[in-house]
């Protein structure tokens, strides 16, 4: 059987056998409401870790992120440590307007988020959550 005939054989199969399938998953998911609504809160439970976990990777490896970039900017007199960003970034809000900073993905429509962290260009001493 070459692959050609192979994949119109499956098509045949697959069509000829979907409605079985979703009847017996309709009747499993009657039969079973409590089992599988406990599978889905322990993998809420486990991805939620995961996240949180991602979260706090993702804060060392922005805080590394802004000091070679910062460092890149100002590089004669460049004086701040890999951990005292790291620090700043974890105290979760912005020192001089006390924003909260905003680890989400920015819009489609935007270039970067305006509540992320960043180093002041000017004064590279506090960290910043712009404002729009």
């Amino acid at each position: 059987m070459t692959k050609i005939e192979k994949k119109e054989y499956d098509k045949k199969y697959y069509k000829k056998y979907r409605k079985r399938k979703l009847r017996r998953a309709k009747i499993y998911q009657k039969e079973n409401k409590e089992k599988i609504r406990q599978r889905r809160h322990l993998y809420q439970k486990y991805n939620s870790k995961i996240l949180t976990q991602q979260k706090r990777i993702s804060k060392k490896a922005r805080a590394t992120k802004l000091w070679h970039r910062a460092k890149s900017r100002n590089k004669p007199n460049f004086q701040i440590t890999k951990l005292w960003v790291e620090r700043k970034l974890l105290r979760g809000h912005c020192e001089v307007t006390n924003i909260g900073f905003d680890y989400t993905k920015p819009k489609p429509h935007y270039n970067a988020n305006p509540f992320a962290p960043s180093l002041s260009s000017g004064v590279s001493i506090i960290l910043i959550a712009e404002t729009m």
